[in-house]
């Protein structure tokens, strides 16, 4: 990196400078237009939502331009893209680059209408994903869906449904029950979903010998789990997740008669609902918990 580091953008829509210093990463943004360029500009916001870079919207179409920017280590951003007409960047890409940490983030959605926003972080993984849901129409039908979203990270993308891989962010005929789904980008960085689909934790447990405890529930972050069936189980673990699905933590069990038990702290964590999950004898289990 030069003596002056230059974050500079097309148009000189912006133009900003920081002090050559070991704490910028340096990086560059890779954009490929498409047909239609004058339609496509872009910025980077850091997280208290301060433009830091801006570029576009560009000249020539199908060409290839690549931005030297740099951005401070430890921190995250939102790379936003946006087009005028609302029909995407269909056969145009990008993608941000570091020699440090290799790529950051890539387009996700050529058709994304009029914005796509990647977030991302300088130094560490930050893929996110969530879904959207059909139920299935009927207590029997397996017509349900599950459609996966992703912000950051950068593809391709790898999905898994219950453990099973494939390339698709789109599960279908599926009937009610528990899903997790799993993603894995291009850089090894992973996020993890917990789906009830038409169904909630206490229907999972009606009818069966097993019971699933939390004590005290509601919590100021200290409890207990007890899981009590037919018989201990040696390899039984208690995973735990937040109102949105995404994984926290995992707590090892310990055996109180025929019980497997299990004690959590979550008082470094907001408060409000968790889901402890148990996989047993191919099924699984869920509680909710409140943390006040």
């Amino acid at each position: 990196m030069n003596e002056t580091n230059e974050i500079w953008t097309m148009n000189d829509t912006m133009n900003l400078s920081f002090v050559n210093d070991t704490n910028l990463l340096s990086t560059t943004l890779t954009f490929f237009t498409n047909s239609n360029p004058t339609e496509n500009y872009w910025n980077f916001v850091d997280s208290k939502g301060k433009v830091v870079a801006a570029g576009g919207p560009y000249d020539i179409g199908t060409k290839l331009y690549k931005h030297k920017i740099c951005l401070p280590k430890d921190e995250c951003f939102t790379f936003n893209l946006f087009d005028s007409r609302g029909d995407g960047m269909v056969s145009g890409t990008y993608f941000l680059r570091s020699d440090a940490l290799g790529k950051l983030f890539s387009i996700i959605n050529p058709s994304f209408g009029f914005q796509e926003s990647n977030y991302f972080c300088t130094n560490k993984c930050a893929l996110k994903a969530s879904v959207n849901t059909t139920l299935p129409t009927s207590p029997n039908a397996k017509d349900g869906i599950i459609e996966v979203k992703i912000n950051g990270g950068s593809g391709p993308f790898e999905y898994s449904i219950n453990n099973v891989i494939g390339k698709s962010n789109i599960f279908s005929n599926l009937e009610k029950g528990i899903y997790t789904i799993k993603v894995k980008d291009d850089r090894g960085c992973t996020d993890s979903l917990t789906v009830l689909l038409g169904v909630t934790a206490n229907q999972e447990l009606e009818n069966k010998t097993v019971s699933l405890d939390i004590v005290p529930n509601p919590t100021n972050g200290f409890f207990e789990i007890i899981f009590s069936g037919k018989f201990y189980e040696e390899d039984l673990a208690f995973q735990i997740y937040n109102s949105t699905g995404q994984y926290i933590m995992e707590a090892a069990s310990f055996q109180v008669g025929n019980s497997n038990r299990g004690r959590v702290n979550l008082t470094n964590y907001p408060k409000g609902m968790y889901w402890i999950k148990v996989y047993s004898n191919n099924q699984y289990y869920f509680k909710k918990v409140v943390v006040n």
